[in-house]
């Protein structure tokens, strides 16, 4: 999180990122021509995406592929306008499927880019650990063996598996069933957020209004439509 350090690593990884990129990119050209190839950015901060795309820009390459590290939502948005200014129409972002990420991977691929992909393990890890993904704010919920779980809360999941359940029910699951059911969930919840977040991507105020209907941090969704609204 330190600036100075990130500055360091930076600087201390770009001629291999570099390399390795121009490296990458014959190898495509001569081996598998016909695949689609995303350059990671290896940056913290805009100004230093611009160092690293100074010496890439001349490659053959089809998108960009951003690693999220400890970026909010907003700040992936800014390297999303940086690419679109670059004509840059494809890009992938590593490593998160967090709702506001989503909504805005949903937004900007609905006005701005021909498609904006995602991957993330957490749907998977969490099942590991005993943990249920909310399905409306995407937030991890613990339903571990030992936790107290009031009989009064209700699942209001409408995937396949939570329809008819109960929390008890999931928690007393046999070990091996209940991770299967929940990783079972929680890729569901993940997908079928996306779709609902594209389809309220019409305008910034129509995707605000959804967000705030399933997620309480009203600060962090402010932040984010103010950079999609400028």
């Amino acid at each position: 999180t330190d600036k100075n350090d990130q500055e360091k690593e930076f600087m201390g990884k770009l001629g291999y990122n570099i390399t390795w990129a121009r490296k990458t990119a014959n190898l495509k050209r001569e081996r598998c021509p016909h695949i689609k190839l995303m350059i990671p950015v290896q940056a913290y901060n805009l100004k230093q995406f611009g160092e690293f795309f100074h010496y890439i820009q001349d490659l053959d390459f089809d998108g960009l592929s951003l690693p999220v590290r400890n970026l909010e939502a907003y700040e992936i948005a800014l390297f999303l306008i940086a690419f679109y200014k670059l004509n840059i129409r494809r890009v992938h972002i590593l490593g998160t499927s967090t709702l506001l990420t989503t909504a805005l991977a949903a937004f900007m691929t609905k006005h701005y880019f021909s498609w904006i992909s995602l991957d993330s393990t957490s749907w998977r890890l969490s099942a590991q650990y005993n943990h249920y993904i909310n399905p409306f704010s995407l937030k991890s919920v613990d339903v571990s063996d030992n936790v107290v779980i009031d009989e009064n809360i209700h699942i209001n999941c409408q995937c396949p598996w939570c329809r008819g359940k109960t929390f008890t029910y999931i928690r007393n699951l046999p070990h091996t069933e209940k991770i299967s059911f929940l990783r079972c969930h929680n890729w569901w919840v993940i997908e079928h957020a996306a779709k609902e977040l594209y389809e309220h991507s019409d305008t910034v105020l129509t995707l605000k209004n959804h967000l705030l209907s399933r997620y309480p941090d009203t600060g962090a969704i402010e932040k984010l439509c103010n950079v999609l609204s400028i």
